[in-house]
């Protein structure tokens, strides 16, 4: 009878063995949950940088289209400009389906820390552009011969500029005027 107890097996866990296991899930689970938390923040700034770049793409698309669709210049409603502003007169949408004529005022306005480039409409609608620019101001093409020549101040009240750039340290916008070539 003696070999026969000698040669049974133990069945079962210690509980040092339960506990040690308990405690490697537990590492698992919790390294786990850290990454998964990782991920879900990730898509979260993946996602408000993906809402901030749209925004910033319509800004630009419907400042393009004001800027494109400008009413040619006359003694009524000159197009005028400056380095840090412009107004004139284009053609805005209207919320019945058509365009109308509205007044634009164009400004390089400076907050703490940089420039942004704001579009105010006769109609109401404010729009930002480019925030965060550094060292902007807003030139303005009067020929494209030659490479163009461009104009720090527009002061020609009975014409328009070719195109209208905004400068800056980081990157320069070119809006053509009035769908020329």
């Amino acid at each position: 009878m003696m070999g026969n107890e000698s040669n049974l097996q133990r069945r079962g866990f210690t509980l040092l063995e339960v506990i040690v296991a308990i405690a490697v899930m537990s590492i698992v689970m919790f390294g786990a949950r850290a990454i998964l938390d990782q991920v879900g923040a990730s898509g979260t700034q993946i996602a408000a940088a993906a809402t901030d770049a749209d925004r910033a793409a319509n800004a630009e698309w419907i400042v393009r289209g004001l800027i494109d669709r400008t009413v040619a210049a006359d003694s009524a409603t000159p197009f005028t400009g400056t380095p840090v502003s412009m107004s004139f007169t284009s053609w805005c949408d209207v919320p019945d389906g058509w365009r109308e004529p509205c007044g634009i005022q164009v400004a390089i306005v400076p907050d703490s820390t940089a420039t942004a480039l704001i579009v105010r409409t006769s109609t109401g609608h404010i729009i930002r552009l480019r925030e965060h620019a550094t060292n902007a101001r807003l030139r303005y093409i009067q020929d494209v011969t030659n490479g163009g020549h461009w104009l720090a101040r527009w002061l020609d009240p009975t014409n328009t500029p070719v195109a209208v750039g905004f400068v800056s340290d980081q990157d320069t916008l070119t809006f053509r005027i009035g769908g020329r070539r």
